[in-house]
């Protein structure tokens, strides 16, 4: 006899495997607790590598399966038996639309809060709303798509095939709903400059201010246009000054640009002239500027 040192139960010798570097010859779990840590632990790996454990099952079929066909019928049918269980789901999802019970409309109504991206417990659904999603759906299967509840008299009727929704079943409750209510009131928008109320449906001003805007429109054009042209004038006399500023100062790019205009001769490339040629250019510059002043010329 021998105790488990996981379950604590004595049970006989046979009742565990041997292992050759213990004292007695046996393991220290019976055969059912060692069973069921090997299942454990072979459980863990498969939850972590999920990858590798299905390449071992497709290594382990393609290797077995000539072996014992039998034990891989699951495998070898697996199509078929797929696509009796789509049968069945289908049968089954069928069902649930025809009956229409509660658990399946409040799928419906957390399906359609989920397209919104509205958090909604299934907790918080009530049977109001699902008994009136339930009556809008047996009215659609009817074939009563147009289906609307007069506001004065609370009859239902059919809408007839025009773009407006109905909100009467006919003209004698409109008229009686407006004699209780009143002659429906235009309707009118705040002007966007002085906040007067007035019933025009195409801009946001009145008319007065309609007017006052293709005016201000109009200046503002002309503004700009005189703005546009007298910057181009500003940024000619930019330039005028910018040149003569640089010839003053005999500046490297005023030196490269005389070097390199063309008076018949080969043509030069402003990258291609070194730094000692432009200040041997300055020092020609200045002596023939001094000459001049001294001669007066």
């Amino acid at each position: 006899m021998k105790t488990c040192s996981k379950c604590k139960a004595e049970l006989l010798e046979s009742e565990f495997y041997r292992h050759p570097k213990t004292s007695d010859g046996l393991q220290c779990y019976c055969k059912t607790c060692t069973k069921s840590a090997a299942l454990a632990t072979q459980k863990n790996w498969k939850r972590n590598n999920p990858e590798r454990s299905r390449e071992h099952g497709r290594r382990s079929y393609y290797k077995n399966k000539n072996k014992n066909p039998a034990s891989y019928k699951y495998a070898l049918f697996s199509d078929e038996k797929k696509q009796r269980a789509r049968e069945r789901s289908r049968r089954y999802s069928k069902q649930k639309r025809e009956l229409l019970g509660d658990a399946y409309i409040r799928r419906l109504v957390l399906h359609a809060a989920r397209k919104f991206d509205l958090d909604i417990d299934p907790a918080d659904v009530t049977q109001e709303s699902i008994n009136a999603h339930r009556e809008q759906l047996l009215i659609k299967r009817a074939g009563n798509r147009r289906m609307r509840v007069c506001h004065h008299c609370g009859v239902r009727f059919r809408q007839l095939r025009v773009k407006r929704i109905q909100k009467y079943c006919s003209n004698r409750c409109k008229w009686n709903a407006q004699q209780l209510v009143g002659p429906p009131k235009p309707y009118l928008k705040s002007c966007r400059r002085c906040k007067a109320q007035f019933a025009n449906h195409r801009g946001p001003y009145c008319g007065a201010c309609q007017t006052l805007n293709a005016n201000e429109q109009k200046q503002h054009q002309e503004t700009v246009r005189l703005w546009r042209a007298n910057r181009t004038e500003r940024v000619r006399q930019y330039r005028r000054e910018s040149r003569h500023r640089d010839s003053l100062n005999l500046t490297d790019q005023y030196i490269r640009k005389c070097l390199t205009r063309n008076y018949g001769g080969p043509k030069i490339k402003s990258r291609d002239i070194p730094q000692a040629l432009i200040e041997v250019k300055r020092l020609h510059l200045k002596l023939m500027r001094k000459l001049r002043e001294i001669t007066g010329n």
